[in-house]
């Protein structure tokens, strides 16, 4: 989230955060392609980096899950997002691959 004391033009020139959860280490300088300046990317490839990241003072803006990296607990993932009354606003986009190719 921005921090909202943060003077206007303090605001603009700092980096959106997201949060990328999977499990290798290919996709990040993809994100970091399509998401272009201005997004500061992070990753959480365990539960206990997911919980460091949204456990910490500054929630990220944005939070992109590859479900089949979960072996089907993305789901339950984004529904414990949901049901957090810290993180059930924060925009959660899920990445589901075809089947056979990767995420």
């Amino acid at each position: 989230m921005t921090d909202q004391t943060a003077a206007p033009d303090e605001q603009d020139s700092q980096d959106r955060r997201v949060l990328l959860v999977h499990d290798t280490s290919a996709e990040p300088a993809l994100w970091r392609a399509v998401l272009g300046k201005g997004w500061a990317l992070s990753a959480a490839t365990s539960e206990g980096d997911l919980r460091r990241e949204l456990g910490g003072p500054v929630l990220p803006d944005l939070v992109i899950v590859e479900v089949s990296d979960f072996a089907g607990s993305g789901q339950v993932m984004v529904e414990g997002l949901r049901s957090n009354p810290t993180t059930q606003q924060l925009p959660v986009t899920v990445v589901v691959p075809r089947d056979g190719e990767p995420a």
